[in-house]
């Protein structure tokens, strides 16, 4: 069976989400570990993966998202964009596509990211995991910076 977790943790170098992340992993016997917004640098993504006790991982050109797996998997990356990472997984009883999003809060930049996972979409026949955080601003008063931009 295949086991993945997926978690927007808006912070993943504190003591509780790194405590929780230790006990959702371990519980749920999770082999693949996609962590959205770990907001620190990519140059401390091997600590945290040996510090969960996985074997492999990749980020993002900005490092907004995090690709983290067991022993018995690999991860490849074939499309790394600052918005999304797309990655072929494979393992000895598995072989997929994953596309992880952490999309721009601006309507404006996510043109280029649909047509991107369209293009994605229309070229794949094997099976395909799709997560997306699209970070939608709403309203004006819900974006935390003072401008007239429209949303």
């Amino acid at each position: 069976m295949f086991r993945f977790l997926v978690w927007n943790c808006r912070g993943v170098a504190n003591k509780p989400t790194l405590s929780r992340l230790k006990i959702l992993t371990r519980l749920h016997n999770v082999r693949l570990l996609v962590i959205l917004e770990p907001m620190i640098r990519d140059s401390d993504i091997d600590f945290f993966r040996q510090t969960l006790g996985l074997h492999g991982a990749i980020s993002n050109p900005n490092s907004k998202i995090w690709v983290l797996w067991k022993l018995e998997y690999n991860c490849l990356p074939i499309i790394s964009h600052r918005q999304f990472l797309h990655v072929e997984i494979f393992s000895n009883d598995l072989h997929a596509y994953g596309t992880f999003v952490y999309a721009h809060c601006y309507r404006q930049n996510k043109p280029s990211l649909l047509d991107s996972l369209t293009t994605i979409a229309e070229n794949l026949s094997t099976p395909w995991i799709v997560v997306c955080d699209f970070n939608i601003i709403r309203y004006f008063h819900e974006n935390k910076i003072n401008t007239t931009t429209k949303k």
